[in-house]
């Protein structure tokens, strides 16, 4: 589970110093929001597909 955590915290960390080397501020903040949520789309899919099935015991 603490995967899961670390992932989310490094991506809310990385992605936007990423984004904020874009010499473009508002070219930026789209790259920023796209890959943030590109990035939670994933997440969601990998949570209910993947993790919920191997690593979720069941009752």
């Amino acid at each position: 589970m603490k995967h899961l955590l670390v992932s989310v915290i490094v991506a809310l960390l990385v992605i936007p110093a990423i984004a904020s080397r874009d010499p473009h501020p508002r070219r930026g903040a789209r790259r920023m929001v796209l890959w943030l949520l590109l990035f939670n789309l994933l997440y969601v899919a990998y949570v209910t597909l993947v993790h919920a099935n191997y690593f979720v015991p069941v009752r």
